[in-house]
């Protein structure tokens, strides 16, 4: 009875989701100060007219696939990430609609339904010649 009722409240929960994971790969090890509210915001590396260079990767698996505003949700949270990274800008990929399997440690398995959104961020390179 008890792994009944265990099951059922594991169940009712995962529709709550666990909230987003962000994940984050720094090819760097510069600090940057935060560059709120100023970072330009593209959607293909081939859109930048500009020298840059890629500082860092970040990956986020938001689970509250429910909701209507995820898709927006995920991308702020990309473009939120980068500024407090010091980034000049974010790169922001097609996002994916994906699903895994997981176990719910009671021997049964779970489908969860996520979006993964992706993003480099950028920071840009001075010109030699206008120095």
């Amino acid at each position: 009875m008890k792994k009944m009722l265990l099951l059922i409240f594991l169940i009712c929960l995962i529709p709550l989701g666990c909230g987003p994971q962000i994940r984050v790969m720094q090819y760097d090890s510069v600090v940057r100060a935060p560059n709120l509210g100023r970072i330009d915001v593209y959607h293909s590396l081939s859109e930048v007219n500009r020298n840059y260079r890629i500082i860092a990767d970040i990956k986020i698996k938001n689970t509250r696939i429910h909701k209507q505003d995820c898709r927006e949700e995920t991308k702020n949270m990309l473009i939120s990430n980068a500024e407090k990274m010091g980034g000049d800008g974010v790169v922001i990929n097609p996002f994916e609609q994906r699903s895994q399997t997981v176990s719910d440690g009671m021997g049964s398995k779970i489908t969860e339904k996520f979006i993964l959104g992706t993003a480099n961020v950028i920071v840009y390179e001075e010109k030699l010649s206008q120095k």
